[in-house]
């Protein structure tokens, strides 16, 4: 049975307008820039294509809208399945404070309200005082369920540099209980949850069959690295639907290092699972794949040519409770604000 939605109690629509709408009010709000579409040129027939199936399922890709898009006050965000949690990304506005505030609480409402979850993340800009203090708030509300993370985008290097002594190899089931205790013990419970790279199904072969239904594939492989038997990394290798994302982010490649690898020896153990993951990835993306890291790491992906170019918080919350807490963190704080807001607007 599908969860229940909350649009109509926040005044807000789901999947109510063409991609080509999104679009167009993303562009005239500037958000997708014309820098960023030249970018995605080449791939612009197949975004379109994975919003026009994705969005025949809101359960797997919900875009919420508040007003009317072509008019001078609307408000977008959305929220994608990602494994057996979601997404939240691509907010957006023209002068609608109160649209951005009722989109947000509904998409969250309709999260939480899943009977299992495995988490909600988003990012934002680290000098985006507001999304941090919102969504720095509900991490901190959220207790061991929520947690934040500094992390760095970078493109994919050329080229690896091989590392002979690392055995790299493919996530296997008999791997679920290391791969889990090193993934908690480098970057947290709640990341490995809210990754679920803790459960039997690593490569989301569940949720890929959702997506199978709209003629859509959303997979990934897990790729670790050995040395002498001990896991020193290991990689995500995402590939989905082309466009998800404006930054591909849906097909994007994951790393996580052990803190105890030395300088010069982790841009080995990057580089030889980056070579992997070239494998595993979407060939057709291969010259724009990002790869995402904790800003820890950055000097391992400059040491293989592949500098940082952008820096942003990685905001979690794990599991049906950690979603709950973020739903009533945010309406806390902004339910009467809602309402003051809606009471100015139709005023005006």
């Amino acid at each position: 049975m599908a969860p229940r939605e909350y649009w109509d109690e926040y005044g807000c629509r789901c999947n109510a307008y063409a991609p080509a709408a999104v679009f167009a009010a993303y562009e005239r709000w500037g958000f997708l820039y014309p820098a960023k579409k030249r970018r995605l040129a080449s791939l612009w027939g197949s975004v379109e294509a994975t919003w026009r199936a994705a969005m025949t399922r809101s359960d797997l890709m919900a875009v919420a809208t508040c007003g009317d898009l072509a008019g001078a006050r609307a408000a977008t965000g959305m929220r994608v399945r990602s494994g057996q949690g979601y997404v939240g990304q691509h907010w957006a506005a023209a002068d609608a404070p109160s649209g951005t505030l009722a989109l947000t609480l509904a998409v969250l409402a309709g999260a939480s309200a899943r009977p299992f979850v495995s988490g909600f993340q988003l990012s934002y800009r680290p000098g985006n005082r507001m999304p941090a203090r919102v969504f720095g708030g509900a991490v901190r509300a959220a207790g061991p369920h929520g947690a934040e993370r500094l992390n760095t985008l970078h493109a994919l290097p050329r080229q690896g540099r091989r590392a002979r002594e690392l055995d790299v190899a493919r996530w296997a089931a008999q791997d679920r209980g290391v791969v889990a205790a090193f993934c908690r013990n480098e970057a947290g419970v709640v990341w490995t949850a809210v990754n679920e790279l803790d459960t039997a199904d690593v490569e989301w072969r569940d949720s890929d069959r959702l997506w199978a239904e709209v003629g859509l594939r959303y997979r990934r492989s897990v790729w670790v690295a050995r040395w002498r038997g001990e896991i020193r990394g290991l990689a995500v290798v995402h590939r989905g639907p082309v466009g998800l994302n404006f930054s591909l982010l849906e097909n994007r490649v994951e790393l996580l290092l052990a803190r105890d690898v030395g300088r010069e020896a982790r841009a080995a153990v990057a580089g030889a699972l980056l070579e992997a993951a070239t494998e595993a990835a979407d060939p057709k993306l291969l010259n724009r794949l990002p790869v995402v890291c904790a800003a820890t790491d950055e000097p391992a992906l400059a040491a293989l040519g592949a500098p940082a170019f952008r820096r942003y918080v990685g905001a979690m919350w794990a599991g049906p409770a950690g979603v709950r807490a973020l739903w009533e963190s945010v309406h806390r704080r902004f339910g009467r604000v809602l309402q003051r807001l809606d009471r100015q607007e139709s005023g005006s």
